[in-house]
């Protein structure tokens, strides 16, 4: 048995990143087991310098069919790569691509999925996540009885690992893709020009009671 955190090359190991990883670490480290990463994608070496750090183990999957992220391809390769680490939970960032895989990995891995968790933890062998539900009014905690646990987690909602000195072994796997159903026309990305909301240290927000648009601008001198 394991603990598996799945992540995407492109993505880096940004503080979402960061944030699967120690959750990872210290689930392994209740469950008295190891902790597996998997790649999928091509990654920069300070990623797979991190990861090595905090992981017992790692595989890429960097193949060409993986360059550019297909759901199909990218659902196939981590469903293989989980099932040869036999996990007892496989955690995910909160990203868009995460979401749209977590139920559907959980699945073919005949296990069981949880989404926004804020915290988990173990009661009899059994992974528990607590998550917010009513807009935040309330919290929910689930029992996840279905093996593995597959969960995406909310991004800085868990601290990054602590430092260690394993220096885990790379091993490039290589993973049989089915032909994909699906074909990306375009692609465009646009920058909003502003920090990203996962890597602020505060927020100020303001809505429709400041009465216009030139409040706004009191709020971005802050």
């Amino acid at each position: 048995m394991s603990v598996v955190i799945c992540l995407f090359g492109k993505n880096g190991f940004d503080r979402a990143a960061q944030g699967v990883a120690g959750a990872g670490r210290r689930l392994a480290s209740e469950l008295g087991t190891s902790l597996q990463a998997i790649i999928l994608g091509t990654a920069e070496s300070a990623m797979l310098d991190s990861i090595k750090a905090v992981a017992d183990g790692v595989s890429v999957a960097d193949q060409a069919e993986l360059q550019a992220y297909q759901p199909e391809s990218f659902l196939t390769a981590a469903a293989q790569l989980c099932a040869e680490l036999a996990p007892q939970a496989v955690l995910l960032a909160n990203d868009a691509y995460s979401q749209e895989m977590a139920a559907r990995l959980a699945f073919r891995l005949g296990g069981s999925a949880a989404g926004d968790v804020t915290e988990i933890t173990v009661h009899g062998g059994k992974v528990r996540a607590r998550r917010s539900v009513y807009g935040g009014k309330a919290e929910a905690v689930i029992q996840l009885n279905r093996t593995p646990a597959v969960l995406w987690i909310r991004a800085r909602a868990f601290d990054p690992a602590p430092s260690s000195d394993v220096n885990a072994e790379i091993k490039h796997a290589s993973v049989s893709l089915p032909d994909t159903r699906t074909q990306i026309v375009e692609r465009k990305s646009e920058s909003s020009g502003e920090a990203r909301l996962e890597d602020a240290q505060l927020i100020v927000s303001g809505g429709r009671g400041l009465g216009g648009p030139e409040p706004f601008e009191d709020l971005k001198a802050l």
